[in-house]
C-alpha cells in the first residue's frame, strides 16, 4: 500500500515538472517602436509592434492609452492626440501556448508647432459698402464676413454662432429673431485643426416685429414623458393656464409661472394610462367649462387588453380636486382632440373604448356625450372606423351641430361625420362613410389620417383637410345646405389641393413621427383659412384662392393660431422655434428658439401671450412668449378646438 501512495506521488510531480518546463519554453518580449519621436497636435501616430515571441504565436495585443481607451490590433491605427503633452502607451501581449503575458510601454510626445489662426470678422447692413451700422434691429438681416487669418496655413472650417442660431458658411447673413446684448461667435480651424475665436457683441433693437420667451416651467418629471399634440388651455378669466403630457399630471400654473396644483390621472388604472408603445402616441388636450371646470380624456391602451386598464374622462375642479371620473374601459383610444363642452354636456372623442354592455360609457368607438354636472352618459353615437380628430361645434339659433373627424380604413373611409340636433340634448349622426372622395365629407384614408383638426367660421363654413395619400384637399362646405339625408352627396363650395403633405416625409416612409401629424385649418377674422401640412402653411381665402405659401424650414406637427391683428403663428416640430408669420405675404416677422420638441398648436391668450407645451431637456415644459403684437385671439375659429379654453364651440354672428 505504501509503494503504491509513493509511485502516484512521484507520477504527479513529474507531471508538474513538464509543466513547468513546457512553459518555461515559451516566452514573450512586448515591444514596440512609433514612426517619429515626437507628434504634432492632430498628427496620427503610427506605431510598428515589435513583440518576440518563442515557441508559440502571439494571441491577444492590448493596447491601452489616455482614459479609458483600448485597442486589440496587432498596430492600432487612427490614434491622434488633440492636446500637447507626453501619453504613455501600454501594450501587453499574450502568447497562444500556456497563455505568457509581458507588458512594455512607452511614451508618446505631442508638441504644438502650429501657429493657431486668429479669428476676425465685420458685419454690415449693406454689402455693398461694408459699412458697420448703427442701429441693428431684429427682422433685419446682418451680412457677416470673415476675416480669419492663419501665420502657417490657411483656414477651412468656419462655426458661426448666433445667439442661439448657427452656420458653418464662410461668409453668412442672419437675421436675429432677438433682441438685446446678443452675442456673436466665430470659430475657425486650419488646415493642422487648430482652433481660433472670437466673440463680439451685436447691441440689437426691437424691430417692428418680435417674440420674446417670458419664461418656461417643467411640469412633469417623468423620464421619457412626452406631449404630442397636446396644447395648453386657458380657464375664462385667463388666471390658469392647464397642460398635460403622457407622464399621467395636469397641471395647472399662473401667469407668472408659478405652479398651483397637480393632479394625478393615472390614479383610475397609471399602468395603463397613455400607453402606446412608443414616444409619439398623442395627448388630449384639456378643455374648460364656464365655470372652470377642466375636462380631460386619458388613456392610450395601445394593445387594446380585453381585460385590462382603466381610461376614462375627468373632470376636475378649479382648485385641482376630482370632481368626477368616468371610466371608458380597457381598449380605449384618445387622441387627437379636446373634449368639447356644449351647454349641459360634455362629448369626447375614442378610436376605441370598451362596449356598454360592459359597463362603461362608450359604446366601442365614435363620440360619447356625458351630463357635465356628474359624468353620466347622455348619448353614444357610433361612428364608422372610430373617430381620430377634433370635433367643433357651430351653433345656428336652432341648435348645435358638431363634427367628429373618423379614422377610418382602406375598406371604410370613415370620414368626417355630423352630428345634427334631435331635441332634448340629442344628436343624429350622419357618416360619410362612401368610397368616393367628392360623395363623402372628407372620406378617410386607412389609419394614416392624422388627426387633422376641422375649422367652422362664424358665418357658417366648415372646413376639412383631407390627407388624400400625401396630396392633401381642403373642403369647404356651407353648413346650411347640409342635410341629415344620404340620399344626396353635399356638395363643396370649393374643393382645392394644398401644397406639403400628410402622413409621409418628403422620402415616403411612414413612420409614427410623420403619420400623426395633427395639422388642420385656422380662421383668421377675415374669413383667410390657414391650412397645415408637414412642411407647408398656406393662406386660402373664401372662394378657394391659395394666397401664399409658407415652406417650413423642419417640419410642421400643429394648427395654426391667428391673433387679433391676423399675425399667423406655428410651431416647428425640428427647429424647435415658435414662428409669426406676416398675413399679407406670409413672410416670417419674427421668431423665437425655444430649444424644445414642440408638437403644440400656440394658444393665444386675451391678454395677448401666447402658450406652447413641448420638451425640453427630455422633459415636458410649458413656455410663456409675447410678441410685438400683444393682441388677443382673432374673434373668428383661430386654433385648435375653437378657443383658449379650448371648448370647440362657435357662435354664429
Amino acid at each position: 500500500m505504501k509503494s503504491r501512495i509513493i509511485t502516484s506521488l512521484y507520477l504527479v510531480v513529474l507531471l508538474f515538472l513538464a509543466s513547468c518546463r513546457t512553459e518555461s519554453q515559451v516566452k514573450v518580449v512586448a515591444s514596440f517602436t512609433t514612426e517619429k519621436d515626437v507628434y504634432a497636435l492632430n498628427e496620427t501616430v503610427v506605431f510598428h509592434n515589435t513583440t518576440r515571441v518563442e515557441n508559440s504565436i502571439i494571441a491577444i495585443c492590448k493596447w491601452e492609452w489616455g482614459t479609458g481607451k483600448v485597442s486589440y490590433d496587432f498596430e492600432p491605427s487612427g490614434i491622434v492626440f488633440t492636446e500637447e503633452g507626453d501619453y504613455p502607451v501600454k501594450l501587453t501581449v499574450t502568447s497562444n501556448d500556456g497563455f505568457v503575458k509581458d507588458s512594455f510601454t512607452s511614451t508618446v510626445r505631442v508638441e504644438d508647432h502650429n501657429i493657431h489662426p486668429v479669428a476676425d470678422f465685420k458685419w454690415t447692413l449693406d454689402p455693398e459698402t461694408w459699412l458697420e451700422p448703427e442701429v441693428i434691429k431684429s427682422g433685419q438681416k446682418v451680412y457677416f464676413k470673415d476675416l480669419s487669418s492663419d501665420e502657417d496655413g490657411t483656414v477651412q472650417e468656419w462655426s458661426w454662432s448666433f445667439g442661439s442660431s448657427r452656420s458653418t458658411e464662410q461668409n453668412p447673413s442672419h437675421e436675429f429673431a432677438e433682441f438685446g446684448d446678443v452675442p456673436v461667435t466665430l470659430t475657425v480651424a486650419d488646415n493642422g485643426k487648430a482652433t481660433g475665436s472670437v466673440t463680439k457683441i451685436l447691441h440689437i433693437e426691437k424691430g417692428d416685429y418680435f417674440l420674446m420667451l417670458d419664461w418656461y416651467r417643467r411640469y412633469e418629471d417623468s423620464e421619457g414623458a412626452f406631449t404630442r399634440f397636446t396644447s395648453p388651455a386657458l380657464s375664462p378669466d385667463g388666471q390658469s393656464i392647464y397642460v398635460t403630457s403622457s407622464g399621467a399630471h395636469m397641471v395647472a400654473f399662473s401667469p407668472d409661472g408659478d405652479q398651483k396644483w397637480s393632479f394625478d390621472t393615472g390614479a383610475h388604472g397609471a399602468e395603463y394610462i397613455n400607453n402606446c408603445g412608443d414616444k409619439f402616441c398623442p395627448v388630449v388636450t384639456p378643455s374648460v367649462g364656464a365655470d372652470g371646470t377642466v375636462y380631460f380624456a386619458a388613456g392610450y391602451d395601445e394593445p387594446r387588453s380585453e381585460d385590462k386598464g382603466q381610461q376614462g374622462i375627468f373632470a376636475i375642479n378649479p382648485d385641482g380636486t376630482e370632481k368626477w371620473y368616468q371610466s371608458d374601459g380597457p381598449k380605449t383610444n384618445f387622441c387627437f382632440f379636446a373634449p368639447v363642452v356644449i351647454d349641459n354636456y360634455v362629448a369626447t372623442n375614442q378610436r376605441y373604448g370598451g362596449k356598454s354592455s360592459e359597463g362603461y360609457i362608450s359604446n366601442d368607438q365614435g363620440c360619447v356625450i356625458l351630463n357635465k354636472s356628474n359624468g353620466t352618459r347622455k348619448q353614444n353615437i357610433y361612428s364608422t372606423s372610430g373617430s381620430y380628430g377634433g370635433m367643433s361645434v357651430y351653433t345656428d339659433g336652432s341648435g348645435d351641430t358638431f363634427f367628429v373627424n373618423s379614422s377610418g380604413n382602406s375598406t371604410h373611409p370613415g370620414g368626417c361625420s355630423i352630428g345634427f340636433p334631435a331635441g332634448e340634448g340629442r344628436w343624429n349622426l350622419v357618416n360619410g362613410s362612401t368610397s368616393t372622395a367628392d360623395e363623402a365629407l372628407w372620406p378617410g384614408y386607412g389609419n394614416l389620417n392624422s388627426g387633422c383638426q376641422s375649422a367652422v367660421s362664424a358665418d357658417g363654413k366648415l372646413y376639412l383637410l383631407y390627407p388624400n395619400n400625401g396630396s392633401p384637399l381642403l373642403y369647404c362646405y356651407s353648413i346650411a345646405e347640409l342635410t341629415p339625408s344620404r340620399s344626396q352627396a353635399p356638395v363643396p363650395i370649393f374643393r382645392i389641393t394644398v401644397p406639403g403633405f400628410i402622413d409621409r416625409d418628403e422620402r415616403g416612409s411612414e413612420t409614427k413621427a410623420t403619420v400623426n401629424a395633427g395639422n388642420g385649418v385656422v380662421l383668421s377674422s377675415g374669413g383667410v383659412a390657414y391650412v397645415t401640412t408637414n412642411t407647408v402653411l398656406s393662406a386660402v381665402d373664401s372662394e378657394g384662392n391659395v394666397l401664399w405659401e409658407h415652406e417650413a424650414e423642419g417640419s410642421i406637427h400643429c394648427v395654426a393660431a391667428v391673433d387679433a391683428t391676423g399675425y399667423v403663428y406655428y410651431t416647428d416640430s425640428e427647429t424647435g422655434r415658435l414662428y409669426q408669420l406676416l398675413p399679407s405675404n406670409g413672410q416670417i416677422a419674427s421668431s423665437v428658439n425655444l430649444d424644445a420638441g414642440l408638437y403644440s398648436s400656440p394658444t393665444i391668450a386675451e391678454d395677448g401671450s401666447i402658450y406652447v407645451n413641448g420638451v425640453k431637456e427630455g422633459y415636458p415644459t410649458l413656455f410663456k412668449i409675447h410678441s410685438n403684437a400683444l393682441a388677443g385671439p382673432a374673434d373668428n375659429w383661430s386654433q385648435l378646438a375653437c378657443n383658449a379654453q379650448k371648448t370647440g364651440r362657435m357662435k354664429a354672428k
